[in-house]
């Protein structure tokens, strides 16, 4: 009887584990025909849709910008962070101020030498001479290579005439600092009365760029030009004493600026502008007493809303009214 017991528990524990090797030897074998298929699986739909493989493709090759673009408008902290690359010009006639404060770094830019002669009041705003700004830009040390950051007062128009002083002689590397002097001194960012030492630079310019001015005999053989909108800059109280006939008026202060002196949204300014019939599909043409407020216009609508055809009249109506006197709308 013990044998048989013996013999009944070795059949019994051989039992078992045949049958766990049947198992196992069930799981490895089975497997492998279903198991590959489905690691494949998350691997076809990308083709099928087309979605997944053009992604990467947006995201690696991103348009090229224009080799050495620099943007137009800056803000104090893009300024801060790139104060070492730049060369920051303050832009005014108050030499003892900026002997007082002035951003690091920065070069001081008499705005009355942005005109020819030198800047009257009373008299036409006419761009200085291409020899008299290559001497200008010597004098303060810079070359045509250089990146340049005007500012000033956001108040002061002189800001953006020097802005367009220099795209006009075809300064590439110019950018305009966004609320001036005042919104650094906000940030509490650091300035200074130290002059920097300047070496003299031989600077030389291009041809006036004709597609960002206009004189006095271009803007009459415009005069009626469906194509064309000329935009005073001047306040309504100047534009209704008399203006170049058919100009529109868009105050530039009230129009273009905050109360702290930056610029208002490209939404809003777009919006004011085009209310008065001022659209990129013309060709615009902006001016103001001396060609130093429609300066201001004419970096809004080049540069912050992307105008394609925009020029600024230089002479402005103090030329305007001497030489086309029977030219005047009021």
């Amino acid at each position: 009887m013990r044998k048989k017991g013996v013999l009944w528990l070795l059949l019994l524990v051989f039992g078992i584990g045949l049958i766990a090797g049947c198992a196992g030897g069930g799981e490895k074998t089975t497997p492998p025909p279903v198991e590959p298929k489905k690691p494949e699986k998350p691997t076809t739909p990308p083709p099928s849709t087309g979605e997944e493989p053009s992604q990467p493709t947006k995201t690696e090759t991103p348009p090229p910008a224009a080799e050495g673009a620099v943007p137009a408008i800056v803000s104090v902290d893009w300024l801060k962070e790139n104060l070492d690359s730049v060369i920051p010009l303050h832009v005014s006639d108050k030499q003892q101020v900026y002997n007082t404060m002035h951003i690091p770094g920065a070069r001081f830019l008499d705005q009355r030498k942005l005109y020819a002669g030198g800047f009257k009041p009373d008299g036409p705003g006419t761009i200085l001479s291409k020899a008299d700004f290559e001497a200008l830009m010597s004098e303060l040390g810079i070359t045509p290579e250089d990146h340049v950051v005007v500012y000033g007062n956001p108040r002061s128009p002189f800001v953006a005439r020097a802005y367009w002083v220099l795209k006009a002689y075809g300064h590439e590397k110019v950018s305009y600092l966004d609320g001036g002097l005042d919104a650094w001194l906000a940030k509490k960012y650091p300035t200074t009365s130290e002059v920097p030492q300047i070496t003299k630079t031989t600077y030389t310019a291009k041809e006036i760029d004709e597609s960002l001015w206009a004189n006095a005999e271009y803007v009459k053989g415009k005069l009626g030009d469906s194509g064309v909108v000329i935009v005073d800059a001047r306040s309504p109280a100047e534009y209704n004493a008399g203006h170049i006939p058919g100009a529109v008026n868009l105050n530039w202060i009230t129009t273009n600026l905050n109360k702290d002196g930056t610029f208002k949204s490209a939404e809003e300014l777009k919006k004011l502008y085009e209310s008065k019939g001022v659209t990129p599909d013309k060709e615009i043409i902006t001016y103001c007493v001396t060609g130093t407020r429609s300066s201001n216009t004419f970096l809004v609508l080049k540069e912050i809303l992307g105008y394609p055809n925009v020029k600024n009249y230089d002479g402005s109506w103090n030329e305007w009214k001497v030489k086309y006197p029977d030219n005047i709308e009021k």
